[in-house]
């Protein structure tokens, strides 16, 4: 499951076949990318804190859309509407992101299924997703994004 939803961003955001991400795990509650380093390093040879934030915005954007899928909504529009990330020590080697849905707060809370809801309901809907880079076993970055979603027409 996890590898077909790589066609799926490589459809969809095409700079991600460069960025070499692949999909380990896939579901409502969680997604968990994989990032090499290599063809996201910089002249220090640490990880492009660009490609960290990038890659770790996937990783939102691909909890939203699976969730999304898996409820039937015929959902094509999910954007990310802001983001902001932390950057808490240099990432050597290759890493992976967690994305998982949280408040405001950053507390879990079934914000899925509001969120969800309110998009059936509404035709629109917004959720705050945050994302844990981890390289090594340490968490190397942190975002928390706003995504947003309508219905299609």
């Amino acid at each position: 499951m996890a590898h077909d939803f790589d066609q799926i961003i490589y459809k969809n955001i095409p700079i991600s076949v460069q960025f070499g991400v692949r999909t380990l795990e896939l579901s409502e509650k969680q997604a968990v990318l994989a990032v090499p380093l290599e063809p996201n390093r910089n002249h220090h040879g640490t990880a492009f804190g660009g490609s960290i934030y990038a890659t770790a915005v996937m990783s939102c954007w691909a909890l939203v859309t699976e969730s999304i899928r898996r409820r039937g909504i015929n959902s094509e529009y999910v954007v990310v509407q802001d983001a902001s990330i932390e950057y808490l020590t240099p990432i050597r080697t290759d890493f992976t992101i967690t994305a998982e849905w949280s408040s405001e707060d950053g507390e879990i809370l079934g914000s899925d299924q509001k969120f969800l809801n309110l998009l059936e309901r509404k035709g629109r809907s917004r959720a705050t997703i945050s994302a844990s880079v981890v390289s090594a076993g340490i968490v190397c970055a942190r975002l928390m994004a706003r995504f947003a979603a309508e219905l299609s027409v």
